[in-house]
């Protein structure tokens, strides 16, 4: 699962803070530090001295304006994480699969999102 930290502008004007909250804690649980990381860097881009709000309008409203400075920072960082092996898919897979949310027969194509 490749993340892309344009993606993060998307996420963080229509994502609830708690779910932002939730996958924070979730890569720490799946030991996703570079994936983490990642989040985190995009988050201080982003918002880089207040936490995620929880109110959507409010988020949306602290949110700097698309510019092409910003597009640029995040383009870059994805650049530089892009370059790392991805190890959250297999280990999201195996979680899904585990309580039979998936079949192991799935194809890729099916989890992928």
């Amino acid at each position: 699962m490749r993340s892309t930290t344009a993606g993060f502008i998307k996420f963080s004007s229509t994502v609830p803070a708690l779910n932002y909250d939730l996958i924070e804690n979730g890569l720490v649980r799946f030991n996703e530090p570079r994936t983490l990381e990642l989040l985190h860097q995009a988050k201080h881009i982003v918002f880089p001295e207040i936490a995620v709000q929880v109110d959507t309008r409010t988020r949306r409203d602290l949110m700097p304006a698309s510019a092409a400075d910003l597009m640029n920072k995040l383009n870059e960082l994805d650049q530089r994480f892009f370059r790392c092996p991805d190890s959250l898919s297999a280990k999201l897979k195996a979680f899904a699969r585990e309580p039979g949310l998936v079949s192991a027969e799935t194809d890729d194509r099916q989890v992928r999102s």
